[in-house]
């Protein structure tokens, strides 16, 4: 349930600001929270597990991208980096 809600909810962010969207930049938390438990398994695990899905779902030439933060330490949430920028073939 809670891997198809949060695969719910990243399809649904992929695709709410226009459903032709020819851009997108993933954001992905990477703070020690993601390793804390949700429902027995790794909140981070899950994550990877839903990312499968939801990259195997998007549409041929969109531009994708991805960003982190929460790497720096402990409550370091605005610590945002860019790991690769929007650019076709991601």
């Amino acid at each position: 349930m809670i891997r198809w809600l949060l695969g719910l909810v990243l399809a649904f962010c992929l695709t709410l600001p226009a459903l032709a969207a020819e851009r997108a930049m993933l954001v992905l938390d990477a703070s020690g929270s993601m390793y804390a438990q949700l429902g027995g398994v790794p909140r981070i695990v899950t994550l990877r597990q839903t990312l499968d899905e939801v990259l195997a779902a998007l549409p041929p030439g969109l531009e994708l991208g991805l960003s982190s933060f929460g790497e720096s330490g402990k409550g370091a949430c605005n610590d945002m980096r860019t790991l690769v920028p929007v650019a076709p073939d991601n």
